[in-house]
């Protein structure tokens, strides 16, 4: 027995007074009488419960009804996003919840309907993945990738990277909070903990910032925000033969340092410069390898080893760092 996905047939959305709603229908087929609800419902390509609405990170899954379209064969999955979210516990600062500075779980701000004052809702944390390719220099062991020749290539090698993304969602009751506009599009300075787990310095970047328009709750104004911090992991390379495996400053540029000149001399004036040359002395026309001084590396024979102790790389930091505590739903170490 099987259970075939053939896609979407019919997106919709509403905003009702600030809240937000979202549908989206799939059809699906079986050949199998024995298939039923359960069986097309729990297809892997449907979304789950809790899953986020792919354009509105703040809007969630909440429900998904399964509908027999055709005698058995057919179907269609209607899942169903809202951006509403009730709590019936309030939870204030720090980690033990509770109203802020009393350390107790009673909420003297209850609402109708089981929400609470939004000064008490609750930091939302969700994770996905985003994959992409990337240009890179060296292997996994720190190794410079180059050809028989002990050149690089001339079209650069590509790997398949996928990075974390933490989304992270909350009620702002003071505007648009000032930290998540300075700290957009910077890492974090300092090692950080989120949803119990630690970061090194600069692995996280903050991207994504929404700030939704003003609603009001039992009397009080709120916004909804979100924002999302891109994990990257460190890397393996080599400086100066030494491999160096480091799991911090995952968005640092790590490059391997070739090009079309050299110094002279090792420890010389940059500034005294003479190209790098071919065995047969005539200028190169592809980048050439460059040591840690700036010397081009020049290995006779099949001796990779000596190309593995002098190829040099060289960190750049990209991004300006800040302090991530200052956002909601991040602790320091």
């Amino acid at each position: 027995m099987a259970v075939t996905f053939h896609g979407v047939t019919n997106r919709s959305a509403q905003n009702n007074a600030g809240r937000r709603t979202y549908s989206v229908t799939f059809r699906l087929s079986t050949n199998d009488k024995a298939d039923g609800p359960f069986a097309v419902g729990s297809h892997p390509d449907l979304p789950v419960i809790g899953s986020l609405w792919p354009e509105d990170s703040t809007a969630y899954c909440q429900s998904l009804s399964v509908d027999n379209s055709d005698p058995w064969r057919g179907w269609h999955v209607t899942a169903n996003y809202t951006d509403e979210r009730t709590y019936g516990t309030a939870l204030g600062s720090g980690s033990s919840g509770g109203n802020p500075g009393t350390g107790t779980s009673s909420n003297p701000y209850k609402a109708e309907g089981g929400s609470t004052d939004p000064n008490y809702d609750e930091v939302l944390i969700s994770w996905s993945g985003h994959t992409y390719e990337e240009v890179i220099t060296n292997d996994a062991t720190g190794n410079p990738i180059v050809n028989t020749a002990f050149d690089p290539f001339s079209e650069p090698t590509t790997r398949e990277v996928t990075d974390a993304i933490c989304t992270v969602n909350y009620r702002s009751t003071d505007g648009v909070p000032n930290e998540v506009l300075v700290l957009q599009n910077k890492t974090n300075a300092a090692a950080v903990e989120i949803d119990d787990r630690v970061f090194a310095a600069r692995s996280l970047r903050m991207q994504n910032l929404t700030v939704g328009p003003r609603e009001f709750r039992n009397g009080q104004s709120f916004r909804n925000v979100s924002y999302q911090l891109k994990y990257r992991s460190g890397r393996t390379y080599r400086s100066a033969g030494d491999v160096i495996v480091d799991a911090s400053a995952g968005w640092d540029s790590v490059v391997l340092s070739t090009g079309f000149s050299q110094i002279s001399e090792f420890g010389s004036d940059p500034s005294t410069k003479r190209p790098c040359l071919n065995p047969d002395g005539t200028k190169v026309t592809e980048p050439a390898l460059l040591n840690q001084f700036g010397g081009q590396i020049v290995v006779t024979g099949n001796d990779i080893s000596v190309l593995q102790e002098l190829s040099h790389y060289q960190r750049f930091q990209l991004y300006e760092t800040g302090d991530f505590t200052a956002l909601k739903g991040v602790t320091a170490i």
